[in-house]
């Protein structure tokens, strides 16, 4: 369960309700200052010998013959009543107001007791999340106690029946003793008897010194052996390791000879590239050319079209003599025709006369004159056309001819081109296919190389395995008798520092216990201080129902208002006596459960499932035994 690091109640908020006594006007001109406009605002509010419609006190009396005599009474005493009972309502809001301030202030306490009683809670949980810290640090301390001693435990087991076998074997060779002392007292009372088993006895004794004797010889020669095979080894392994180098090398200059294969390779595949794009180019200047060239279907129709041409540039020229011979017979009779328009204008000014039929004809023939001239130019313009048109075909021509035997001479060469760079891409594929063949073989070589590489490099290996066994078997009884005094030390020294922090938690429950007793206190001060709010606010409740009472006069607008704005105050403090309520139960259950909690980690008898789990993050620590052995 987590504990909760921020505030366990919400801040209560202060009310946007106005006090008692808040719209109550201290001047008495601007108690009437809300009627102005009205239409009773000139009307008389109060009649001066009328009976009053509430009653007044001692009205439910037993005294009914009285009423009519104390209500005119009342009727002439009213300005002195309403004097005092403005008096005793000033009075009573006075008394409201300082209820309201005390009660206030003793709400303001309440929340700093709150406050510091939720602080002083949060302190409880950080230390019980600390203690639980502590706790899961402990645990782990102890399990990987648990664990070394269990191993220790095991090896003492092992130590201990090796001790045994070495007593057994102790007591027997004592045995052995004591049997051969007992056999020595035996053999020299009884000499006489037992010379011949003595002498049998010796000489079973040579047998077995001349068989130690053998043993050891063999045993040197053993040794000897391993120390000429050892030597046999480093030379074996030398001739390897010259080998392997050898085997390097020529490796090497084989990666060397292929890197070289490779580059010589590459040259040849970047040559047939270069003739590859050569022919590339070679088949679009070829592709160009078949665009470029005219069939000879095209060239045929042309030649026609260009001797239709020139007979029709023959007959234009011919038709372009007529004209000009119709030209000139216009212009002479242009001449004619202007000569004769001058002697008539002449004519006509010395007679002044008006024009005759005469005349009428000489301007008809003035108009065919400008028609024939008329005519005479857009033949002209026909004739510049069609020695444009002649000149334009005569040098399409010539155009197309050279084009033609340019193309056909690049045809040649083009084809030439070809047979050279296929003859030569021939030749390069040969050369191409003997060097992956090369190639093959070398990457063949290579690859008996490497296999003969790595089964040298296996060999090595074994041996420096055999080597590496033969010296950790030489370290390992060092080892052992070493790591089992450690181990003792050990084992010590975890035990003492396991004793000082379990005399430190016990102390630190203890002084849990102890706020959790000053909690107990706090949560019955808050109890109480709870029921004189309650008191408080009944008593307020209590006036302000009597406030309303004495405020019930002749306006009951005025009266309307006064009792909403208690109504509203009452259901304020009906919403936060209910709230402080919800409060103090939820933070009841919640120290019931905190004791609960409290309980459970104090309690042995528990089991470690049943606990509670924590959101704590346990982190892994060495255990104090490596950390000695580090330090």
């Amino acid at each position: 369960m987590a504990f909760a690091k921020g505030r366990r109640f919400d801040p209560q908020q202060l009310s946007d309700v106005p006090g008692p006594g808040h719209y109550n006007l201290d001047q008495e001109s601007q108690l009437t200052n809300y009627k102005r406009g009205a239409f009773l605002e000139k009307a008389e509010r109060f009649i001066e010998n009328a009976p009053s419609d509430v009653p007044g006190p001692g009205t439910y009396g037993n005294n009914r013959s009285e009423a009519q005599p104390n209500a005119i009474r009342h009727g002439k005493t009213s300005d002195e009543r309403y004097a005092i009972l403005q008096r005793r309502v000033e009075e009573l809001e006075r008394i409201h107001k300082e209820g309201k301030r005390a009660s206030q202030a003793e709400i303001d306490r309440l929340k700093s007791d709150l406050s510091h009683c939720q602080k002083i809670n949060q302190e409880h949980a950080e230390r019980l999340d600390k203690q639980k810290k502590q706790n899961t640090l402990l645990e782990g301390r102890v399990q990987e106690l648990k664990k070394t001693s269990s191993a220790d435990q095991s090896e003492l087991k092992d130590l201990k029946l090796k001790l045994k076998k070495s007593e057994t074997e102790r007591n027997q060779l004592v045995a052995k003793q004591n049997d051969l002392g007992e056999t020595k007292k035996a053999v020299q009372t009884l000499d006489a008897k037992r010379r011949d088993e003595l002498k049998e006895k010796d000489r079973e004794l040579d047998e077995l010194r001349k068989l130690v004797e053998g043993e050891k010889k063999k045993r040197e020669l053993a040794e000897a052996q391993l120390d000429s095979n050892r030597e046999k080894g480093d030379i074996e392994l030398r001739q390897v390791q010259s080998h392997a180098q050898t085997v390097q090398r020529q490796l090497e200059e084989a990666q060397q000879h292929v890197a070289d294969a490779a580059d010589g390779s590459a040259d040849l595949l970047n040559q047939v590239e270069e003739h590859r794009r050569l022919l590339a180019l070679a088949a679009q200047d070829y592709r160009r050319l078949l665009d470029t060239t005219v069939s000879a279907i095209a060239h045929v129709k042309l030649k026609h079209d260009h001797e239709v041409l020139h007979i029709r540039a023959l007959r234009l020229e011919r038709k372009l003599a007529n004209s000009d011979g119709q030209v000139a017979e216009l212009a002479h009779l242009i001449r004619q025709s202007q000569e004769r328009i001058q002697l008539l204008r002449q004519r006509r000014r010395s007679i002044g006369s008006p024009p005759s039929i005469e005349d009428f004809s000489q301007i008809a023939a003035l108009v065919e004159v400008d028609l024939a001239r008329s005519e005479v130019e857009r033949l002209q313009i026909e004739l510049a056309t069609l020695e444009s048109l002649t000149t334009l075909d005569r040098l399409q021509r010539e155009n197309v001819t050279t084009a033609y035997l340019d193309v056909y001479a690049e045809q040649l060469w083009l084809r030439v081109q070809l047979s050279e760079l296929g003859n030569r891409q021939m030749a390069f594929e040969t050369e191409k296919n003997i060097l992956q063949e090369e190639r093959d073989s070398l990457s063949e070589q290579f690859e008996a190389l490497k296999t003969e590489v790595s089964a040298i490099e296996t060999e090595k290996t074994v041996l420096e395995q055999q080597m590496r066994v033969y010296e950790q078997r030489s370290l390992a009884d060092k080892k052992a008798m070493q790591q089992l005094t450690e181990t003792f030390r050990r084992n010590r020294m975890t035990e003492e520092g396991l004793r000082a922090e379990i005399d430190t938690m016990a102390g630190e429950l203890a002084e849990s216990e102890q706020f959790q007793q000053a909690y107990y206190k706090l949560s019955e001060e808050i109890q109480s201080l709870v029921a004189r709010n309650e008191l408080a606010e009944g008593e307020a409740e209590r006036l302000s129902k009597f406030n309303a009472e004495i405020l019930g006069h002749n306006n009951p607008a005025q009266r309307i208002v006064y009792l909403d704005r208690i109504r509203r105050e009452l259901a304020e403090t009906k919403q936060k006596l209910v709230s402080t309520v919800v409060e103090l139960e939820s933070a009841k259950t919640h120290t019931v459960e905190l004791t609960n909690e409290l309980e459970m980690y104090k309690s042995v008898t528990a089991p470690v499932e049943g606990k509670p789990r924590t959101t704590i993050t346990r982190v892994g620590r060495p255990p104090l035994a490596s950390l000695n052995q580090i330090s």
